[in-house]
C-alpha cells in the first residue's frame, strides 16, 4: 500500500462508505466498515485497528457527543409528539409575509447553538414548514443543512472559530468583522440555489399575522437552551477573568447543561409525564442514530491514529504547490475528511500558520479568512459531517441529489472568498 498515494487511499475509503450506505446496511455500519478499510490501507495491523475503533467509540468526547445527540432526538420526539413543533412552525409562519422565511430562519435559529448534530433538531421544523409541498427529500436535506450553518464562519461559540483564533492569535473582533460577510454570501447562495432554484419560493404560501406572544411561548424550550448557553458562557468568562484565570472548562459544558433544561421545559409545557416521556423519547431512531454517531467517531479516530491527514498534508507540500493554493486546498481537503470545523482547523491551520511565518507574511488575517472559507466548503460537503449524515438519514435522501444541490451555494462561497482575500489584503496593507 505504500506505493499508493495517501490521498487516493482516503478517497477509496470514502467510496466504500458511500457504496455501503446505498445498500440496506445502516450508515453506522458503513462508517465502521470505512474505518476498518482506512486502517488497513494505512498499515494499522494486529490489535492496533480494533484498539483504535474502541478508542473512538469509548472516548469521553464520544460519550458526551452520544448524550448530546440523544438529548436532541428526545427533544425532537417530544416536540413532535406533543404537537408543539407544529405550533412553533405555525406561529412563526404566521408572523412572516413569505412562507419561505421559516425555511431559512428556523435552521438558522437552531444554528446559533453550537451543538453537535444540531441539524437534527431543525430538520423536523423544516419538514413541518414545507408541509406537503412537492419538495424532494434531497432538497429538504440541503435546505436544512445549509441554513443551519450560516453562522459557523464567525460565531464565537463554535469550537472551530475559537481554536482558529487561538492558533492564529488574531483578535476576536478583527476576525469576526472580516468573516461576517460570508454569512450574507451563504444566505444569497442558499436562496438562489436551494429555494429559488427549487421553486420553493414560488410554491410557498403567503401568510401573515401577529401572534407574537404565541410564538415566543411555543419557542420557550429553544429560548431556555440559548439563554442557558449564554448564561454559562458569561459565568465562565467572568470566572476566567477573576478568580480562576487558568480555568479551562469541559467542551460542550454549556450545551450539556442547556439541553436537559430545554427538554424539561418541553415536558412541563405539554404535561408529559415520565411514563409518556419514556414511550415517546426512546425508539429505534434513537438507537440507529446513536450507533451512527459512534461510527463517525470511530472513523475519525482511525483517521487521526493512522496519520492519514498528516500524510496528505505532506504530500501536498512535497508537490511544491504555491502557498496560496495550499491555503485553499489543505483546509478544503481536511474539511471533507473530518467533516467538522474544529477538525479542519486543528489539522490544517498549524501547518498553514507555520508556512505563512516562513514566507514572511505580516498580517495573516486575509489568509485565515480564506482558509476558513475553503475549510467550511469542505466541511459542508463532507460525507462524514454529522449534521449532513443525520439530516440525510432523517429525510431518507440520496447522496447524489444532495450534492447536486449543495454544490451551487458551495461554489458561490469559494468564488467570493478568493477576490475577498485580495480585497482584505489591499485594505489592510
Amino acid at each position: 500500500m505504500d506505493n499508493i498515494s495517501p490521498l487516493v487511499r482516503i478517497i477509496i475509503s470514502f467510496i466504500v462508505i458511500l457504496i455501503l450506505s446505498r445498500t440496506r446496511l445502516s450508515l453506522g455500519v458503513a462508517m465502521f466498515a470505512g474505518a476498518v478499510c482506512l486502517g488497513w490501507f494505512f498499515g494499522m495491523g494486529g490489535g492496533e485497528l480494533p484498539l483504535g475503533l474502541w478508542r473512538g467509540v469509548s472516548a469521553p468526547g464520544t460519550l458526551v457527543l452520544v448524550f448530546l445527540v440523544a438529548m436532541i432526538i428526545m427533544l425532537s420526539n417530544v416536540l413532535q409528539s406533543s404537537g408543539q413543533l407544529k405550533r412553533i412552525v405555525a406561529a412563526f409562519t404566521n408572523r412572516s409575509r413569505k412562507g419561505i422565511f421559516p425555511l431559512i430562519a428556523l435552521p438558522a435559529l437552531i444554528g446559533l447553538l453550537p451543538m453537535p448534530g444540531g441539524a437534527l433538531f431543525s430538520a423536523p421544523m423544516v419538514d413541518e414548514a414545507l408541509g406537503k409541498r412537492r419538495v424532494s427529500a434531497e432538497a429538504r436535506t440541503a435546505i436544512n443543512h445549509w441554513f443551519r450553518h450560516i453562522w459557523e464562519f464567525w460565531w464565537p461559540l463554535y469550537p472551530g472559530v475559537i481554536l482558529g483564533l487561538a492558533l492564529s492569535e488574531l483578535a476576536i473582533e478583527r476576525f469576526i468583522i472580516a468573516a461576517i460577510p460570508f454569512s450574507l454570501v451563504n444566505l444569497a447562495g442558499g436562496y438562489f440555489f436551494l429555494l429559488r432554484g427549487n421553486r420553493v419560493a414560488k410554491t410557498a404560501e403567503e401568510k401573515k399575522g401577529p401572534n407574537k406572544g404565541r410564538f415566543w411561548r411555543e419557542m420557550a424550550p429553544v429560548l431556555v437552551i440559548i439563554g442557558t448557553v449564554a448564561a454559562v458562557a458569561l459565568v465562565l468568562f467572568l470566572l476566567r477573568r477573576t478568580i480562576l484565570p487558568g480555568f479551562t472548562p469541559p467542551r460542550y459544558l454549556a450545551i450539556f447543561i442547556a439541553l436537559p433544561l430545554g427538554l424539561l421545559t418541553t415536558c412541563l409545557q405539554n404535561g408529559v409525564g415520565i411514563k409518556r416521556f419514556v414511550s415517546i423519547a426512546f425508539n429505534r431512531i434513537l438507537a440507529r442514530i446513536t450507533f451512527l454517531v459512534c461510527g463517525v467517531m470511530a472513523f475519525r479516530e482511525i483517521l487521526e491514529g493512522s496519520g492519514a491527514v498528516k500524510l496528505v498534508a505532506k504530500e501536498l507540500d512535497a508537490y511544491g504547490i504555491p502557498l496560496l493554493s495550499v491555503v485553499m486546498i489543505l483546509p478544503l481537503l481536511t474539511g471533507v475528511i473530518t467533516g467538522i470545523a474544529i477538525g479542519f482547523v486543528g489539522t490544517s491551520f498549524p501547518l498553514l500558520i507555520a508556512l505563512l511565518a516562513q514566507g514572511g507574511v505580516g498580517d495573516i488575517l486575509p489568509y485565515m479568512v480564506l482558509a476558513y472559507a475553503f475549510g467550511y466548503i469542505g466541511m459542508m460537503l463532507s460525507p462524514v459531517h454529522l449534521c449532513l449524515v443525520l439530516t440525510k438519514d432523517y429525510f431518507k435522501a440520496g447522496w447524489r441529489g444532495i450534492y447536486r444541490l449543495l454544490l451551487g451555494p458551495s461554489v458561490v462561497v469559494g468564488v467570493v472568498a478568493v477576490p475577498y482575500y485580495f480585497l482584505l489584503n489591499v485594505l489592510l496593507n
